[in-house]
């Protein structure tokens, strides 16, 4: 049974997106609208979820996607945020929210840089190497967090899908080069 989990956990890493995406969709979008506590529900679905996904990789010793486990950082403080109830950093949350998921990022970030793996969450790199492309990648976190300030009002593909998507392929890129030339 540890096998059969440990092979479709990287799979599985994508369920509380997954679950948050289709919660919102269907609370948020089909029947609600967007009232102020409309989106209560899918934080707290996904939430619970990434804490099971999380908890299960570290029962099983598995190494967790950096960027998805910051996505469940995200996930995971918004559905604290709701639960605290304070309607000033709910309000914070929902006027700056991709500046939030950035900030999760970087958060993440920051706190992986101090495993083996680093932020890469790669083992094949050496120590150094996971540091260097770290750093750049914090550094590239804090370049997104900007973005997503400055971008705030153009809504959600230019203020988080954007800056997110080449952030991930900055890492991918880093890495392969690492790899291949030893490099950083």
């Amino acid at each position: 049974m540890k096998n059969l989990l440990r092979k479709y956990l990287p799979y599985l890493n994508f369920l509380p997106l997954t679950v948050f995406v289709g919660t919102a969709r269907y609370k948020v979008l089909l029947s609600e609208g967007v009232k102020s506590n409309a989106w209560q529900d899918p934080f707290y679905y996904s939430a619970i979820t990434a804490l099971v996904i999380i908890g299960l990789s570290l029962l099983l010793k598995a190494s967790l996607n950096r960027f998805l486990l910051s996505v469940n950082v995200f996930l995971i403080g918004s559905a604290a945020l709701f639960l605290i109830g304070n309607q000033y950093l709910l309000s914070l949350l929902s006027n700056y929210s991709g500046a939030a998921f950035f900030l999760a990022i970087l958060i993440t970030g920051i706190i992986t840089i101090f495993t083996p793996e680093g932020f890469t969450g790669d083992t094949s790199l050496s120590h150094q190497q996971n540091v260097n492309i770290s750093f750049l990648l914090i550094l590239g976190s804090v370049g997104a967090l900007i973005w997503a300030l400055i971008f705030n009002a153009s809504g959600t593909i230019v203020s988080i899908a954007i800056p997110f998507i080449l952030l991930r392929l900055t890492s991918i890129f880093l890495i392969s080069r690492a790899k291949k030339k030893k490099i950083l």
